[in-house]
């Protein structure tokens, strides 16, 4: 399935929504209007996960067998103390990647496909990557399962980091069942399969109009370690590291 946005677009709004009532001063002359006076908190975050696990359910019929469900977004990091709220089970897998990859990736993508959401300046593009590190990496403060995964580690050691990822998650996986799904889903099996097929809209009307979509072209672009060295000149490697440089320093990216 595509990226739910479910905590971001749906869930985060209500809460903020929730929590400015619960904050409202109250005073003789200040009414403030809302369901609080109705439910409780648990009751209030009960109705959240219930959002999420109806709109989960949808996906999960189509593998009956599977034992957990993977909610995956970039977008869902400055919300996993609410997923924590909502699911206090869950298990977060981070993964990370050389942050002026992750701005490269960014900024091209804010010329075709991604232009209404994606960063255009290498400032905006270090401090996205930068806040979505420290706000991911909260986490590990909320619950102790918590793990990270650098993108790198996975492009050089795929089979032995899915091993270690199925282990965390409780998950038995055979050495040749990780080989076998690592080789199915290396960048450019997907960027091959994925691009030709479409995926389906069961909304009465998609957003571009129609039931079924492809991904948009230049979805798929590189996905190899180091393509920052090809697209930044001096100037911008001296902005990213005035911005993000002591993050990259912390998780080994560059020298300090």
């Amino acid at each position: 399935g595509q990226e739910s946005q479910i905590f971001s677009q749906y869930l985060a709004p209500l809460y903020a929504r929730w929590q400015a009532e619960l904050n409202y001063p109250q005073s003789e002359d200040v009414r403030k209007h809302g369901i609080a006076p109705y439910l409780t908190e648990e009751e209030f975050i009960g109705l959240l996960r219930h959002f999420a696990l109806t709109t989960f359910r949808k996906a999960m019929v189509e593998k009956p067998s599977a034992r957990l469900f993977l909610e995956k977004s970039p977008n869902s990091t400055p919300h996993v103390a609410l997923i924590s709220r909502c699911f206090p089970r869950a298990r977060f897998i981070h993964m990370i990647r050389d942050g002026r990859d992750v701005a490269t990736s960014m900024i091209v993508a804010s010329r075709t496909w991604g232009r209404s959401w994606a960063p255009r300046r290498i400032e905006d593009a270090a401090k996205n990557w930068r806040e979505s590190v420290h706000q991911a990496r909260e986490a590990a403060k909320l619950s102790r399962d918590y793990t990270e995964v650098r993108y790198e580690d996975l492009l050089r050691n795929g089979v032995e980091e899915l091993s270690r990822l199925y282990r965390f998650l409780g998950v038995s996986c055979s050495e040749a069942e990780a080989s076998r799904i690592y080789d199915e889903c290396r960048f450019e099996n997907l960027a091959r399969d994925r691009q030709s097929s479409v995926f389906k809209n069961r909304g009465a009307v998609a957003a571009s109009g129609t039931a079924e979509r492809k991904e948009p072209p230049g979805f798929f672009r590189r996905g190899q370690a180091g393509d920052w060295t090809q697209h930044f000149r001096r100037a911008d490697v001296g902005v990213f590291n005035w911005i993000s440089g002591d993050l990259l320093v912390e998780l080994g990216y560059a020298n300090g």
